[in-house]
């Protein structure tokens, strides 16, 4: 699940509401973005300099198992 994931890999609770804030803001205005995109987000929300490309596909799929943001998931995943 989603928060498993993001526990696993170690975000903080405010990581995790700027990730929500995100998704949410995307969903809702019904933007399309690319898987790429979102890992650079994820960067500047961790701000590290890279994240893995596992770790995005991790959390990708940590959402879409807890049925958050489906839609919106499956259309960065493919």
């Amino acid at each position: 699940t989603r928060d498993l994931m993001l526990l696993r890999y170690m975000y903080s609770y405010k990581e995790i509401n700027m990730l929500d804030s995100y998704l949410f803001q995307l969903a809702t205005n019904k933007e399309q973005i690319t898987k790429k995109q979102f890992k650079t987000k994820l960067e500047n929300i961790r701000e590290v300099p890279e994240i893995p490309m596992r770790q995005v596909n991790d959390i990708l799929e940590g959402y879409k198992n807890s049925e958050l943001y489906v839609e919106l998931i499956n259309s960065i995943i493919k």
